[in-house]
């Protein structure tokens, strides 16, 4: 047995590089540990302050250095207020302009000296390390520095890396609030065209469990015919060999027992690398759009027969007058019909110009103060004299002689298609009222008629483009309710209708007392007015 030799003491040294490991590496695994970042910043703070004897710490981020943040801080509060600017604004201007360590000392008893670190990586500036001491302790001196540049480093790539984390989180929160808002459908499928995942509106637009979905490829919901059969083989095939692909085409889904027309919007998912992981398809519902093509299909046809009808009249009206001789007795009904046809024409006109307008947002109003007892007055008169053998006309406006704020042309506009439709759907006669009442901030006017009314699934459409609520009983463009909606609106007011058949219908619209045209300011945002955001933006002058 050799005798054994009692191992030496440690020395100061020794021991203060054995405190230093171990502290390195709690600090180290406190960064490694996922949960409450302040909390376990501060703890990191806290111990490297203890290891320096500070009465306490800060860390700040750097991402706006207009405007630092403070992350964490641990130990005595730090009060800039009570320091000496010009100090605090040269302290950080050199860790955060000049990405350089410093020291100062201050003649404030709350901290009468700092030490403070950039935390950079590759150039890239992350924010700050700041700690104080004061009084009775002595101040920080430079070899206190290689232990916080030591910590420095892998506190910034924590920083990053969290920062990295939380960005990429918020990220794809927004985009996946943006796709669930989406209004089209969105299947996103893999290389074998299996879908992998979808949206809210892919729910509504099926109406299958989510279960469901995962068992299906995409061409198993929608349909195409012969002439676009094509290009759902092309994509298809685009996925599997890893090709780039992108396309549109018309299709169709089974909605219960209804086929509901989409449009398609195929491309594949291409990676930065190049490499091909699967599509995404875009299916829009197009059922308005092609009922809208379907009314402008039956505007064309009704435009060409409504200009061609009043054309054909005037031409043989003209061809008669011409080619037979006439006195004078017989001209006269014969240029009230060519005048008639003619302002017939000129109305469809009026309403193609107007919609052009309205398309374009070029409807404009000229606003003027005018009595409304006059205005209706106005346009109520020609069919007075008109179809005074027909119908019987009924007019009252409260108060008299009372004043609105409009344009008297465009309103007398929409009164004239009110009062017109309802002649037009009296074909009996009857009785046509029309009244006008001011309301606390409004005025409200109705023309109510006895005629044939509106079914109810039409009266919800009678403002819309192009929409006629009996094809074959009457003639016009579609166009008069919805350019008389337009205005109304445009003049900050509301309009509609209601109806029951075979006793009549209503029509009214209100009108506000006063335009408004003043806007609300936005308010001004204030900037921080913290010590440290002023000695960035000194330092940048």
């Amino acid at each position: 047995m050799f005798p054994t030799t009692p191992d030496p003491p440690p020395s100061v040294a020794s021991m203060s590089a054995i405190r230093l490991i171990g502290l390195l590496h709690g600090l180290f695994a406190k960064l490694g540990q996922r949960g409450d970042l302040e909390g376990a910043l501060s703890e990191v703070l806290g111990e490297l302050g203890e290891f320096l004897g500070a009465d306490g710490g800060f860390l700040l981020s750097a991402s706006d250095l207009s405007n630092l943040r403070l992350l964490a801080e641990s130990g005595a509060s730090f009060h800039e207020d009570t320091m000496d600017k010009e100090q605090l604004h040269e302290f950080y201007n050199e860790i955060f302009r000049e990405q350089r360590p410093t020291i100062i000392r201050t003649m404030r008893a709350e901290a009468t000296s700092m030490v403070g670190v950039p935390l950079v990586i590759d150039g890239r500036l992350i924010g700050g390390m700041c700690f104080f001491r004061a009084e009775p302790k002595s101040p920080f001196a430079y070899e206190d520095i290689p232990l916080l540049g030591i910590v420095a480093l892998p506190l910034a790539i924590h920083l990053e890396n969290l920062e990295f984390a939380r960005s990429n989180a918020a990220r794809r929160a927004e985009l996946e609030a943006i796709v669930a808002s989406m209004v089209d459908g969105l299947l996103q499928v893999d290389s074998w065209g299996l879908i992998v995942s979808f949206n809210e509106a892919v729910r509504n637009l099926f109406g299958l469990p989510d279960a469901e979905f995962y068992t299906l490829y995409w061409d198993d919901l929608v349909r195409t015919g012969d002439r676009h059969v094509e290009i759902f083989a092309d994509f298809n095939r685009a996925l599997r060999e890893g090709q780039p692909f992108a396309a549109r085409c018309p299709a169709t889904i089974q909605q219960g027992d209804r086929e509901i027309p989409v449009s398609i919007n195929f491309n594949t998912i291409v990676e930065a690398s190049g490499r091909i992981t699967g599509g995404v398809l875009s299916v829009r519902d197009v059922t308005i759009e092609a009922q809208i093509d379907r009314m402008k299909d039956e505007f064309i046809a009704t435009v060409s027969h409504e200009l061609k009808t009043p054309i054909t009249t005037i031409s043989g009206f003209l061809e008669m007058m011409i080619t037979r001789p006439m006195n004078r007795v017989e001209q006269l009904p014969l240029l009230e019909l060519i005048h008639s046809e003619t302002g017939r024409l000129g109305r469809l006109i009026n309403d193609m110009l107007d919609l052009s307008k309205i398309q374009s947002n070029r409807l404009s109003l000229d606003l003027k103060r005018v009595r409304m007892d006059g205005l209706i007055k106005s346009c109520l008169k020609p069919f007075e004299m008109r179809h005074k053998s027909t119908h019987r006309f009924e007019l009252k406006v409260e108060p008299n002689r009372a004043m609105i704020h409009a344009d008297p042309d465009r309103i007398s506009q929409v009164l004239v298609n009110f009062i017109s439709n309802a002649v037009k759907y009296s074909p009996d006669g009857g009785t046509i009222s029309l009244a006008a009442q001011r309301l606390d901030d409004s005025w409200r006017v109705e023309v109510h008629d006895l005629g044939i009314g509106i079914p109810d699934d039409a009266l919800p459409h009678v403002f819309d483009r192009f929409y006629r609520v009996n094809e074959n009983q009457t003639a016009g463009s579609g166009l008069g309710l919805y350019i008389s909606k337009e205005i109304i609106e445009r003049h900050g007011g509301q309009i509609g209708a209601h109806s029951v058949v075979g006793q009549g219908s209503t029509f009214w619209f209100s009108l506000p007392l006063q335009t408004k045209d003043d806007k609300a300011a936005k308010p001004t945002k204030q900037g921080s007015k913290s010590l440290r955001n002023h000695a960035i933006a000194r330092a940048e002058l």
